[in-house]
């Protein structure tokens, strides 16, 4: 169940870096957008931190 999990956050971290790089923001600008900070973003993207649904909201209406 944690390998899953963990595949699971990578995998959302992997999808929201590819997306993120092709329309050109940086973490600085993702973060400051989600009033974030740039490690949690960082975090996010290697699979090592998940997000609220709200966040992950967000995220889909930055990108």
């Amino acid at each position: 169940m944690e390998n899953e999990r963990k595949e699971i956050l990578q995998t959302i971290g992997k999808n929201i870096r590819t997306i993120r790089l092709s329309r050109g923001i940086t973490q600085e600008v993702m973060a400051e957008k989600l009033n974030k900070s740039i490690n949690f973003i960082s975090l996010l993207e290697k699979g090592s931190s998940g997000a609220s649904l709200q966040t992950l909201v967000d995220i889909c209406n930055i990108l």
